[in-house]
């Protein structure tokens, strides 16, 4: 099934509510939550922001893959990640040195 930026009637796992309410609960469940800006650079993803303020509120170590030239360059978002990397390879590298430790 195909998730959609807008609900679908007619499908409970579909609807504005059910998508936002089942991204809130994950996101509330998690210890580390890491949000990869990478590949929307000409597009803000509403949803993703959304959720990196949701893990953020929760207390989760949040992680954010931020280029420089980035239209996620925004202080919300900077400032809702704990930390963040220019790459992917970079985020990925220190989350397997926080997972040694």
């Amino acid at each position: 099934m195909e998730f959609k930026a807008h609900g679908v009637k007619g499908r409970p796992l579909a609807t504005n509510q059910a998508i936002f309410s089942r991204d809130r609960w994950m996101c509330t469940r998690v210890d580390v939550f890491l949000v990869d800006f990478t590949a929307g650079s000409e597009r803000v993803s509403i949803g993703s922001c959304m959720e990196l303020a949701m893990a953020s509120n929760v207390g989760a170590h949040t992680i954010a893959v931020i280029p420089t030239e980035n239209c996620h360059q925004h202080a919300f978002i900077l400032e809702a990640a704990g930390i963040h990397f220019e790459t992917l390879d970079e985020a990925m590298e220190y989350l397997q040195q926080l997972s040694e430790n």
